[in-house]
This record gives C-alpha cells, structure tokens and sequence, in this order.
C-alpha cells in the first residue's frame, strides 16, 4: 500500500516512515502543494497522514482541497495541536481520524490500523461536547482514560490487561463503566458515541 506523509519536519516523517515500512511504500512531501503532487503521480494511494500547519495549509483549507479532489482516500491529521475544539473542527471537515503528535509510535500505529479497518479514530483529548462543556466521558478516571483510548483503537480486553499490566477482571470492570457513561451497550456503540460528540 502506498501512504503519503506530509509533514515539514524531516525527522517526524522519517519515525513515521520507520514505524509504516516495509509494510507500506511511503512518499514524503513537506508541503501542501508537495502533497497535492504526490496525489496526482500516485492516485492509488491508501492513506494520507498529513500535519495540519506544514506550508500551503491556510486555516482548514488544505484539508477541505485534499477532500474535495480525493474524497476516496483515507486521510488521518497527526498534529502538535490537542485542543478539542481544533480536533472537533478538522473532523467536521471529513478527516478520517486526528492522532496528536504527543502519542507514542505504538498508539499512532493502532490508529492507523484502526483507520485502515474503517473506523474513525477520535482521540481522548477530544471528550468535549460541541457547546464547550465536558462530556460524561472527560469526567473518567486516568486509568478508565487509558482504557477508553485503548478500546478507540480497537483493543481487546485482553490486550488491554496486557498494556496496563492489570488483571482482566479489573479491565472489564473499568469496560463497563466506560460503556456506561458513554451510553453505549457495547464497544460499537461506544465508537459511534465518540462520533457523535462531534457530529451529534
């Protein structure tokens, strides 16, 4: 599969390109023109992971431009900027999921995966209503945070007990809060609960 990573910082784009290859041919552009180029030399491209503030991305326009002309192609913002309201508005604009540039290799990859599977990914750090105020979700504790982002990357129970070094009964415990305060009867509902908080 191809993936195109747009980012002007050389150095993300190479921890980028370690953590994708060689599963994936990865082509770098360090701008939005550099990106639009890449997409019409290689338009079987699989995924875009792109920066939100790299040259030629005026406000939300480079995202809208790349949707508009690639509507087909999964596109994934990884950015410095976590503030929900700025994660909220580069989802309204049709991307396939926001990874914060302050998660570790391992996370961004679950979210790739999760990206490629179908599913939205919608990070932690976006548990805010549209009117600004804190959803059910935000008031988790840090541990039922942890397992709330680990099950938005499609994460079995199992693994999770394994990630967090605790027992499984602990995991489904802290599951079913998580669905409870989410309102969601199982884990799809919980993703299309974390949807809504943007699109509800």
């Amino acid at each position: 599969m191809k993936i195109i990573l747009a980012d002007d910082h050389a150095l993300f784009r190479e921890g980028l390109r370690s953590m994708l290859e060689p599963d994936a041919v990865c082509y770098e552009a360090s701008s939005l023109q550099e990106t639009l180029t890449l997409l019409e030399l290689h338009t079987d491209t699989g995924l875009i992971l792109m920066d939100l503030n790299m040259p030629g991305m005026v406000n939300f326009q480079g995202i809208e431009t790349v949707r508009r002309r690639y509507p087909d192609i999964p596109l994934i913002i990884v950015s410095m900027h976590c503030d929900a309201d700025i994660i909220q508005a580069a989802l309204s604009h049709g991307v396939s999921g926001y990874i914060p540039k302050t998660h570790n290799f391992e996370s961004m990859q679950r979210a790739v995966d999760l990206v490629l599977s179908g599913t939205p990914y919608v990070p932690q750090e976006a548990l805010v209503h549209n009117n600004g105020a804190p959803s059910q979700m935000a008031r988790l504790t840090r541990r039922q945070q942890d397992i709330y982002e680990l099950l938005m990357q499609g994460r079995s129970n199992q693994e999770i007990a394994d990630k967090l070094c605790i027992s499984l009964s602990t995991v489904k415990m802290h599951v079913s809060t998580v669905l409870e305060r989410a309102g969601a009867r199982n884990r799809t509902q919980l993703l299309a609960a974390g949807r809504n908080i943007f699109f509800g």
